[in-house]
């Protein structure tokens, strides 16, 4: 096995491990989710251009690991706008 995969196959098994060490499922249930959500929104409105940013970086980041496909070229033109769509209606 090369190092490449070796890298993975590590990676992959530590993060299985922690979840199931660490217990960490218990904040992927929706009961988790509803529990915070007043947390979560009086943070947004007490930091909102942070919160703002970090959502801008979030999907900037996600869009550019996105996978190309064949109609990649055709929207890269228009991925910019796109982008600044998605973040004005998060400001709503």
């Amino acid at each position: 096995m090369n190092k490449t995969k070796f890298i993975v196959v590590a990676v992959i098994a530590i993060a299985v491990l922690s979840y199931i060490t660490l217990d960490l499922g218990k904040y992927l249930t929706l009961e988790y989710a509803q529990s915070q959500l007043s947390s979560i929104q009086d943070y947004k409105n007490e930091n909102f251009a942070q919160t703002a940013l970090l959502y801008f970086a979030g999907y900037v980041i996600a869009t550019s690991l996105h996978t190309r496909g064949y109609h990649y070229h055709a929207a890269r033109r228009r991925h910019f706008w796109c982008v600044l769509g998605n973040f004005a209606g998060f400001l709503r």
